[in-house]
């Protein structure tokens, strides 16, 4: 059989030599291990699908937490209007607290006047 750029036959081409991945550490000590570089590889995809689910696991429990804080910043909001009114509430009491301190003031004087 002849490839189409008409060169040598398929069944005499040579093998392709393997490569391997090597650890930037590797030591000839029987601890380190030379791995092909398509199982290399694989296993690196395999690391990296595992860690991209945990992720979108993370990311799906968070997508709930989205919702809590949109709920609790609806709350703070009704808060603020429920704190701004009292505030309100505060002072309208402390003038009415300082009028009828001055009328009482003006009622201590006329009775000791008496």
């Amino acid at each position: 059989m002849r490839k189409p750029d008409n060169h040598s036959d398929l069944s005499e081409a040579e093998p392709i030599p393997k490569k391997y991945f090597v650890c930037k550490d590797f030591k000839n000590d029987g601890l380190h291990r030379k791995k092909e570089w398509t199982e290399a590889i694989e296993d690196e995809t395999r690391r990296l699908k595992a860690t991209v689910g945990d992720n979108e696991s993370r990311m799906r429990s968070l997508g709930g937490l989205g919702y809590w804080v949109d709920g609790i910043d609806k709350v703070s909001q009704k808060n603020d209007g429920e704190i701004a009114h009292l505030g309100y509430q505060i002072d309208e009491i402390d003038k009415a607290s300082k009028k009828n301190a001055d009328e009482i003031a003006q009622l201590k004087a006329i009775i000791e006047k008496l």
